[in-house]
């Protein structure tokens, strides 16, 4: 039978510790409103060390504020407290590290996942709803703890929708998402455009709270979707973006930030939002190269930890020609090194590389270091700091993760190269007149088009308006041959195109 003890922390006093084969429970600061039902559940070894497994929320009956109050040492939590875990990781790493022990763990703690009946009487119970099943993470440990258990993951695929109502700062706004995982097609990524100011920032950063926070009625939004998702992870590499993280108030927003990828919800970016939490400051500072470095190398390190395919996606990734124009272009040949080489290599590739191969081999790092099964993507533009192919190579490998994983993607964009790579139906083209946002397809199919034509059909270019198409009106008074030779290489067929056609209309009137 398991044993349980919870770890006292106060300051100027040494922190007590749990005997060598217990199972520990530190109290954590995530508060949900004015209840506090967070600990840390790890596993102290035959040697004393401890092994972390995972975020539980313990309630007990009829609690509506507070800290969760337990017995410091005991084998089974008593009749009127239940538990559920954070998200479907808790219950992976307890199988992984329990084994067949992880059920008996989890009905000593009340853990209303595995245990029907404990479910069914507390269902109805305060604290299960305002913190154990709050967030979206925890509806789906709910959901999958039992299958985690048994062999993995549910079957994630086939095609489904995702409906969000909102508003990006005029009246409110539908948007349905469909995603068709396991097609033949790539359905795994939903590509939203836009012109600048039509709302796509602010709709993906009111997604990513909603994703994980599907309460009922919300400041930024209302969610429907068949699926509740383990992980919310919002990346935008901009350093004017406006992505936040949950909480009730100041104190709230803290204890997700302490908590990081625990709670179910992480922000990956330039805004150093944990910096200025522990500052008390409402000014975000931007981080700094030396902790830009620093996230990259702890990702790196818990990918290669966690799955080893993450050498393979590197790998993929390093392929792209740029990547051999620097540190790594008298490197030996990648295939041939270990894993420890291979991570020195590149993180003093890292050190010397541009801005845009290290936010490629950052985020790829994080995606594969923090993406888990029914997990949501947010992605605010990636081209912002990547040349064409390197935008390609990152996309690869984002499609890979999110494919082996069981996990979706929505990605905001300008680039016309991912709307190409992207099938229609997986499109949705956001405009704004005034108040009034609207979402549509676009009115060709996407896929394999031709740049030009989903620059102009899509992104509404219009080159009447551009100021090549001046000069060549400029330029018209003068004989073609004349203005080939102002070019080295001759006009462009466009270009020639655009100046015999004012040339014949000027002819003409």
């Amino acid at each position: 039978m398991p044993t349980f003890h919870v770890i006292r922390s106060r300051p100027g006093l040494a922190e007590t510790r749990a005997p060598a084969g217990s199972w520990s429970l530190r109290p954590d600061a995530l508060p949900d409103g004015a209840l506090q039902t967070a600990f840390v559940l790890g596993r102290v070894d035959d040697h004393g060390v401890e092994q972390r497994v995972g975020l539980v929320r313990i309630a007990a009956a009829g609690q509506q504020r507070g800290r969760t109050t337990l017995p410091l040492r005991f084998d089974v939590v008593p009749e009127d407290v239940y538990s559920l875990g954070a998200g479907p990781e808790y219950y992976r790493e307890l199988r992984d590290l329990a084994g067949a022990d992880a059920h008996a763990v989890l009905r000593a703690l009340g853990d209303v996942a595995v245990d029907p009946e404990r479910r069914a009487r507390f269902s109805t119970d305060f604290a299960f709803s305002q913190s154990l099943v709050r967030y979206g993470p925890s509806r789906a440990a709910l959901e999958e703890a039992v299958t985690i258990l048994a062999s993995g993951p549910a079957d994630q695929s086939g095609a489904w929708t995702l409906q969000f109502s909102t508003a990006v700062g005029g009246d409110p706004v539908d948007l349905d998402l469909d995603f068709g995982v396991g097609d033949d097609l790539p359905g795994e990524i939903v590509v939203l455009v836009g012109p600048n100011g039509s709302g796509k920032t602010r709709l993906l950063a009111n997604l990513a709270l909603s994703a994980f926070d599907p309460s009922e009625e919300q400041a930024w939004g209302r969610l429907r979707t068949p699926r509740s998702f383990s992980r919310v992870l919002a990346f935008s590499y901009s350093a004017l973006d406006q992505f936040d993280v949950p909480g009730d108030g100041a104190r709230g927003r803290s204890g997700f930030l302490q908590a990081g990828v625990d709670s179910g919800y992480s922000y990956f970016g330039l805004r150093d939002l944990k910096a200025a939490d522990e500052a008390g400051t409402s000014s975000v500072p931007l981080k700094s190269a030396d902790r830009i470095r620093r996230d990259f190398e702890a990702a790196m390190e818990e990918a290669f930890d966690l799955d080893t395919r993450f050498r393979e996606v590197i790998e993929e990734v390093l392929e792209e020609p740029s990547f051999r124009l620097g540190v790594l272009a008298g490197a030996d040949d990648i295939g041939d090194m270990d894993d420890s080489t291979l991570a020195s290599e590149l993180r003093e590739f890292f050190g010397e590389a541009s801005t845009g191969h290290k936010f490629v081999l950052l985020m790829v790092s994080q995606l594969c270091a923090h993406v888990r099964p029914q997990c949501l993507v947010l992605v605010d533009e990636p081209e912002a700091h990547l040349h064409p192919p390197l935008l390609a190579a990152f996309l690869r490998a984002l499609r890979r993760v999110l494919r082996e994983r069981g996990a979706n993607a929505v990605v905001a964009t300008h680039s016309p190269f991912l709307v190409q790579e992207t099938p229609s139906r997986y499109v949705r083209v956001i405009t704004r007149q005034g108040p009034y946002t609207s979402v549509r397809l676009p009115v060709i199919e996407t896929f394999g088009e031709d740049v030009g034509t989903i620059t102009r059909e899509v992104f509404q270019l219009d080159t009447s308006r551009s100021e090549y198409v001046d000069i060549l009106e400029t330029l018209a008074s003068l004989p073609i041959d004349q203005v080939e030779r102002k070019f080295e290489r001759g006009l462009s067929g466009q270009a020639r195109s655009l100046l015999l056609t004012e040339q014949r209309r000027r002819r003409s009137t």
